[in-house]
């Protein structure tokens, strides 16, 4: 039999996810019993305490804070992408240095956004989620180009969870953060 005692919360969950109900039922009770056990012990460890506040997602602050993480890193990543492409463009000597410059202040624009959304802001957030929807859509309508489908649906996913984790981290937990 495998001891459970040693493993954190998050551990346990993804064990609980990821076994065989009908080939392994009694490991699979006793990650039952060794998460009932962890959750309602009085001494409960801080790693389990963060995976548990964490795991609440939209209903909690460091679950918010966590999800306005990660539509940081997709606008860092985007911002990235563009400024890439915009390169590439420059030294392959398809645009001239001012449409270079012109197309340079989309990146800068980007990592504005993307900096003012760390730093929580609703209307940085709804911008950067709009631009990036726009652009995709005028990319897809008016230029023909579908690439990237998978990526784009995956960014726009995370630029809406941080959008929407920004307006309830303002609605129920900024004043409690001074």
């Amino acid at each position: 039999m495998v001891n459970y005692e040693n493993c954190t919360l998050e551990e346990l969950y993804d064990v609980k996810e990821n076994i065989n109900r009908e080939k392994y039922p009694d490991r699979y009770q006793a990650v039952i019993n060794a998460i009932k056990q962890k959750k309602s012990a009085n001494t409960i460890n801080q790693v389990d305490t963060n995976f548990l506040e964490e795991s609440k997602g939209f209903n909690s602050k460091s679950g918010c804070l966590k999800i306005i993480k990660y539509g940081v890193y997709t606008g860092i990543f985007y911002s990235g992408i563009l400024f890439l492409w915009r390169l590439i463009e420059f030294l392959s000597e398809q645009i001239a240095l001012n449409e270079f410059l012109y197309g340079f202040t989309d990146v800068v624009l980007l990592a504005f956004l993307t900096y003012f959304l760390y730093k929580k802001s609703r209307v940085a957030s709804t911008l950067l989620l709009s631009y990036f929807l726009g652009s995709t859509l005028y990319m897809w309508f008016f230029l023909g180009k579908f690439g990237g489908i998978i990526v784009t649906a995956a960014m726009l996913l995370l630029l809406y969870a941080a959008t929407h984790a920004t307006y309830i981290w303002h609605a129920r937990y900024e004043e409690n953060d001074s």
